[in-house]
C-alpha cells in the first residue's frame, strides 16, 4: 500500500485533476458566465472612477498606475460583455440536432480564466488615484484681446523679438499709467503658451508698495513649491530656477530692487533666462539694468476713436452726440484704459443730456473706498446718497442703507469705474481713472475748485466742495475766514496733526456733511464744532490721543447720523 499511495497522488495530480477541471469548464459554463457578470457589476471600477473624478475637480490628475488599471479593466469588461453575448445567443452543432459541446467548453474556459483576472485586478491597491500635476509652463491670464489694435500688435512683436534675442536678458517696458502696459504683457504671456522656449513663465505684480512675502509665495506656487515652512523662503525658488530656463514678468515696478530678494537668479546669456518689467518710468528700466527699453505710447487718434466707438456703440457717430463724444475722447488722452472705461460707461446712452451729465456722474467715484461696508456706508451717508435716519413713513435700517450703498458701488464697478482692491476686500479706482476724475472735478469753473487732494492754500479752501488730505503728513491747519461750500473734509491718517484751530476754522463750514479725523493725533475737539449744523458723519476712530471727553456741542449736531469712536476713548 505504501508503494501505491505515491502513484495515486501522481495520477490524481497530473491526470484526474486536469481532466475534471476541463470537464468543469463544460459542465459549469452557465454558472461561470453568471459569476463573471456579477463580479463585473460589483462597482469597484465605479468607485475608483468616482474618486478620480473628485480629485480632478480639485485640480489633480490621475496617476499612471490608475490609468493603466482603468485601461486593463475596460479590456476585461469588453471581453466579459462578449462572453455574455455569446452565451445568450447560444449555438448548436449537427444543424440544430444537438448542443455544441466543444463551443460551450471553450466559452466556459474563457469565462473561468477571465474571472480569475477580474479577482486579481480588483485586489490591486493604489497609493492614491491622483496626484497634483506639475504647474503649466505658462499660466494663461484673463485680459482684453488687442489683436485689432495695430499699435498694440506692433508692440507685442517688439517684445517677442527681444525675448528671442539671445543677447537680451532684461527687458524694460515703460509708459504712463493707463497706457496699456499690463494688457500688453498679459497678451505676450498668453502667446507664449502655444510655443514657449522656457521651462516656466512666471507673472508677478510688484506695485508701489511691494509685498515681498506675497510675491515669493506666487513664485513658489508657480514652481510647485510649498515655501510656507521654509526657513529661508527665497532660497527654495533660487535652487529650482538655477536649473531652469525661466521668463519672469514683473508688472508695475516703481523702483529698483534686487531679484535675489524674491529668490530669482540673475538672468545671463548662459542660462538663457529672461526678465521683463513694466514701469511708468524710463529711469527704472535703467536702474534695473535693462538691456532693452521699449516705450509704450498713446494710441493714435484714429485708433483711439475706433476703440471708443467699438466700446460705446454706434450711437456715438450720431449727429447730436458725435461732438460730445469727441470732447470726452480727447479727455482720455489716447490712454486705452481711460477710453475703454469711459466708453463702457457711456455705452448706448441715447440722450444728449446723458452725455452732458456724464462728468457730473463721475463725481460719485471715490479715489479709494475703504473696503469694509461700514466705511462705504459712512461715505454714502456723508454724500447724501443714502439716509440712515429715513422718514416717519419709511424708517431706514442699517441693513437697508448698507444695501443701497453697496448697490451704488456695484453700479460703479459694473460700469468699469471701480475694481477690486489688492486684498479682495476693498474697492478702488485705477490710478489713471483717479487722475482723470480729479482732473475733471478739480477743473476751475464758475463754482471754483471742487475737489482738492493736496494741501491747499487758505484761499483755495473758500471755493472747495471736497478736500481729501488723507495721509498727507499734515501738521497744522490754517485759520479760515470763509469756507461755506465745503461738504467733505477728510483729514484721516495724519498722525502729526495734533490740534484743530479753536477759532476761525469750523465757524464757516456750515455746509460740511462728512468730517473724518480718524487716526490723527488730535487731543481734543474745539467748541466751534457746534457750527457744523449739516454734519452727518463724524469719524474719530483710533484717535488714541484724545485726552478729554467729547464736548457737549456734539449734542447740538441735529443731523448727525454716524459717530465713529472705535478705538478712540477708553
Amino acid at each position: 500500500m505504501d508503494c501505491i499511495s505515491p502513484v495515486v497522488d501522481v495520477v490524481t495530480k497530473y491526470l484526474c485533476d486536469p481532466f475534471f477541471r476541463q470537464i468543469g469548464y463544460l459542465v459549469n459554463v452557465k454558472e461561470n458566465v453568471k459569476k463573471l457578470a456579477k463580479e463585473m457589476g460589483t462597482g469597484t471600477k465605479g468607485d475608483v472612477q468616482r474618486s478620480l473624478d473628485t480629485a480632478r475637480r480639485e485640480g489633480k490628475s490621475s496617476t499612471h498606475a490608475v490609468e493603466v488599471w482603468l485601461r486593463q479593466v475596460q479590456e476585461i469588461e469588453a471581453n466579459a460583455v462578449a462572453i455574455q453575448a455569446e452565451y445568450e445567443k447560444g449555438k448548436t452543432c449537427l444543424r440544430g440536432l444537438g448542443p455544441n459541446c466543444w463551443w460551450y467548453y471553450r466559452l466556459g474556459k474563457r469565462a473561468a480564466k477571465l474571472m480569475v483576472e477580474v479577482e486579481d485586478k480588483y485586489k490591486e491597491n493604489f497609493d492614491g488615484v491622483a496626484t497634483t500635476p506639475p504647474p503649466e509652463v505658462v499660466e494663461e491670464l484673463e485680459t482684453t484681446p488687442i489683436d485689432d489694435q495695430q499699435t498694440a500688435t506692433d508692440m507685442i512683436q517688439k517684445v517677442l523679438d527681444c525675448i528671442n534675442d539671445e543677447e537680451t536678458r532684461i527687458i524694460g517696458v515703460y509708459g504712463m499709467g493707463g497706457i496699456g502696459k499690463t494688457t500688453l504683457m498679459k497678451n505676450v504671456n498668453n502667446r507664449l503658451g502655444s510655443s514657449s522656449c522656457f521651462d516656466t513663465v512666471i507673472w508677478v505684480t510688484v506695485s508701489n508698495n511691494p509685498d515681498v512675502a506675497s510675491m515669493q509665495k506666487k513664485i513658489g506656487d508657480r514652481l510647485g513649491l510649498d515655501i510656507s515652512k521654509a526657513a529661508d523662503i527665497g532660497s527654495e525658488p533660487l535652487k529650482v530656477l538655477r536649473n531652469k530656463r525661466f521668463l519672469l514678468i514683473l508688472d508695475d515696478v516703481w523702483k529698483r530692487f534686487e531679484l535675489k530678494t524674491l529668490g530669482i537668479p540673475r538672468p545671463t546669456v548662459g542660462n538663457k533666462s529672461k526678465v521683463i518689467l513694466t514701469t511708468r518710468y524710463a529711469h527704472v528700466c535703467s536702474d534695473m539694468e535693462a538691456d532693452r527699453s521699449i516705450e509704450v505710447k498713446k494710441l493714435p487718434e484714429a485708433e483711439a476713436r475706433s476703440l471708443f466707438r467699438k466700446k460705446a456703440g454706434p450711437l456715438v457717430a450720431s449727429e447730436s452726440i458725435e461732438s460730445l463724444a469727441e470732447t470726452i475722447l480727447k479727455r482720455c488722452y489716447g490712454l486705452p484704459l481711460s477710453i475703454v472705461t469711459v466708453a463702457r460707461a457711456m455705452a448706448n446712452k441715447k440722450e444728449v443730456a446723458e452725455w452732458e451729465d456724464a462728468i457730473a456722474e463721475m463725481n460719485l467715484s471715490a479715489a479709494n473706498l475703504r473696503g469694509e461696508e461700514y466705511h462705504l456706508l459712512n461715505f454714502c451717508v456723508g454724500e447724501g446718497l443714502v439716509d440712515r435716519q429715513g422718514t416717519r413713513d419709511r424708517p431706514a435700517t442699517l441693513h437697508a442703507a448698507r444695501n443701497k450703498a453697496c448697490t451704488l458701488a456695484r453700479s460703479l464697478k459694473a460700469a468699469g469705474m471701480l475694481e477690486d482692491g489688492d486684498d479682495g476686500k476693498t474697492w478702488k479706482l485705477h490710478d489713471v481713472l483717479r487722475d482723470l476724475a480729479l482732473w475733471i472735478t478739480s477743473t476751475k469753473s464758475v463754482e471754483g475748485l471742487m475737489f482738492i487732494v493736496k494741501a491747499p492754500e487758505a484761499a483755495e479752501w473758500q471755493e472747495a466742495e471736497r478736500i481729501s488730505l488723507r495721509d498727507k503728513n499734515v501738521e497744522e491747519l490754517p485759520e479760515l475766514s470763509e469756507c461755506t461750500k465745503l461738504r467733505t473734509l477728510l483729514l484721516c491718517c495724519n498722525k502729526s496733526l495734533k490740534a484743530i484751530p479753536q477759532l476761525r476754522f469750523f465757524e464757516c463750514m456750515h455746509s460740511l456733511r462728512e468730517l473724518d479725523l480718524s487716526e490723527t493725533g488730535i487731543k481734543s475737539l474745539p467748541h466751534s464744532l457746534s457750527n457744523l449744523v449739516n454734519l452727518r458723519v463724524l469719524c474719530l476712530a483710533h484717535c488714541e490721543g484724545l485726552e478729554e471727553e467729547l464736548p457737549p456741542e456734539i449734542g447740538e449736531l441735529g443731523k448727525l447720523q454716524v459717530l465713529d469712536l472705535e478705538g478712540a476713548l477708553d
